[in-house]
């Protein structure tokens, strides 16, 4: 009914509005028109990608619903939804992908090692990008991986690390 009234004319924003609040109620076919009017290719996207794995057979909504608020910049709740779906790993990608280390290190399993070794290895590999090198060899280090560690002290003549 919303549709039918949008589509009588509404502002920008109420159209955004309607394709958002269809989304989050995983009312794709609504939100597809709605995103369609608003020509936001990124959200179509979206559930071009979520239909895609209807097909296939995923059908868990919250797995979904997280997705959406994670497009929407809604980490902490898409975070919750996919520890509630047992999704940690999804999380904790989500988090490190956004460098936001300290929240991914939350939803690493217990006793998992290669996930911490990896977390700590991705965020070395970010420290050493942006100029932190010093951080970038402790973070290897931590990691295990001292070959890198000790290419960064080499480069820097850091005999005392």
């Amino acid at each position: 009914d919303a549709y039918r009234v949008a589509c009588l004319g509404v502002t920008e924003k109420d159209w955004e509005a309607l394709a958002h609040e269809s989304l989050e109620g995983l009312d794709f076919h609504n939100a597809k028109k709605a995103f369609v009017r608003i020509r936001d290719l990124r959200y179509l996207e979206l559930i071009s990608n979520i239909e895609d794995r209807k097909k296939k057979g995923e059908i868990d909504n919250n797995i979904f619903l997280a997705d959406i608020y994670s497009y929407q910049g809604k980490f902490t709740e898409a975070a919750k939804l996919y520890r509630r779906s047992g999704q940690e790993q999804k999380a904790m990608t989500m988090f490190s992908d956004l460098r936001m280390f300290d929240q991914a290190k939350d939803f690493i399993p217990s006793g998992d090692v290669q996930d911490k070794r990896a977390l700590m290895a991705k965020q070395a590999e970010w420290a050493r990008s942006s100029n932190e090198p010093r951080a970038a060899a402790e973070m290897y280090m931590s990691a295990g991986d001292y070959v890198r560690a000790v290419d960064i002290i080499g480069e820097h003549g850091w005999a005392e690390m």
